[in-house]
């Protein structure tokens, strides 16, 4: 998503757990463009298991 100037995922320690977290500093970014990158994320996340996983649904 980074390369594509999507958007950039980082990831930040949350009660001893590492987590992925958006920061949005756009004042017009809304909840819908949240939910999408959510869903572009899954997305990727699917298609880099798929590869690592054969036969991986």
């Amino acid at each position: 998503m980074m390369e594509e100037g999507f958007a950039c995922m980082l990831t930040t320690q949350l009660k001893g757990r590492t987590v992925l977290r958006i920061c949005s500093t756009h004042p017009e970014t809304a909840e819908d463009d949240i939910c999408h990158t959510i869903q572009r994320m899954y997305q990727y996340a699917r298609a880099l298991k798929k590869e690592r996983v054969p036969n991986f649904s």
